[in-house]
This record gives structure tokens, sequence and C-alpha cells, in this order.
């Protein structure tokens, strides 16, 4: 039986992550940060109440395992009922959702700013997807080196839309921070 559509899509991620094989909370952050925060983001603090009610609804299941004195770990694993969940999801059309980019906020209110600060930002943005890029070249330098799989096929392709979007933050960055070096020019005269 289908559930209701809850407004987060978390617990598609979740479901998704988990079709591949079963992981700890730590391990799904983990996959989350390491592999596809380019496109999808969750706090570890909104994970946890997430799994507990996909917990709660039969979604998945949670064992718990111990090693000497480390914490107990919980590892969750996708149900036949997740499965159906995330194949019903998986065939509904995409929600759009507007990217919510701060430093594009911060630009559009750039009149109110100096021009000093927003560069500032700029050049900090500009390194962050710098790294980021480096991160998604990385990963998809590592999965050319797989066997491909359907996995590794994936997400090859959502690391290169993550190496693409980088590439192109990169040079939008380059030619608003020329623009600012122009502008900045400009009033020295």
């Amino acid at each position: 039986m289908r559930a209701v559509a809850a407004p987060s899509r978390t617990q598609y991620a979740i479901l998704g992550l988990l079709a591949s094989g079963p992981r700890s909370g730590y391990d799904i952050k983990k996959e989350v940060t390491e592999r596809i925060a380019h496109f999808w983001n969750e706090s570890i603090g909104h994970l946890y109440p997430v799994l507990r009610r996909l917990l709660d609804r039969g979604l998945v299941t949670r064992t718990s395992e111990t090693a000497g004195s480390r914490p107990t770990r919980h590892v969750y694993a996708i149900t036949a009922e997740g499965r159906q969940e995330l194949e019903y999801w998986l065939r509904e059309p995409v929600v759009p959702s507007p990217p919510r980019l701060e430093i594009l906020l911060k630009l559009y209110f750039g009149a109110h700013a100096t021009p000093e600060v927003l560069t500032g930002h700029i050049e900090a943005y500009r390194e962050d997807r710098a790294r980021q890029l480096a991160t998604m070249q990385a990963v998809h330098d590592m999965l050319g080196a797989r066997p491909s799989t359907d996995d590794t096929r994936y997400l090859r392709m959502t690391v290169r839309a993550g190496v693409h979007s980088a590439r192109a933050a990169l040079a939008w960055c380059d030619e608003v921070l020329a623009e600012q070096q122009a502008l900045a020019r400009e009033a020295d005269r």
C-alpha cells in the first residue's frame, strides 16, 4: 500500500541508498556528503528522525551491532514494502524545486554592500566550487576505474552533473570577478 507522500523527499533518498545495501545512519550521511551533496544534502539531525519514521512504517528494518567498547551501531535495511515505495516514487513525475543559492541572493542585493564584501563572497564561493570540482572529478575517476554495474553507471551520471555544475559555477565566478574588477577600475578613475 502506498503511503501519503511526505513534504520532504529525504525518505526516498534514504530508501534509494538502502536499496543498494544496508547502512548505518552514519554511513548514509557519509554517502550523502561524499557522493550526492552536489544535488542533495541532509543534516545528520534530519536523517535520524526520517529513519525512525521509515522504521515505524515498516519500510526499513534495524539491527544492532556491538563491537567491543564502541557504542551500539544501528544498521538499516530496506524491506519489500520499502522497495515498493521507492519504485512507486521513481515512477512519479519530478517535482521542480528551485535552487537556493545564498551567493546569488547576496549578489541580488549587492547594491547595498561594498564591492569588496561582494568580491570576498564570490571568491569564497569560487574556492568552494573548486573543491567540489576536485571531489567530483576524483569520484568520477575512481568510478571509471571500476567495472560498470547499474549502481556505478547511474552514480557516474550524477557525478558528471556535479562536474559540469562546478565547472559552470567556476566560469560564472570568473566572469563576475572580472566584472567586479572592471567596476573597481571605473570607480578609481
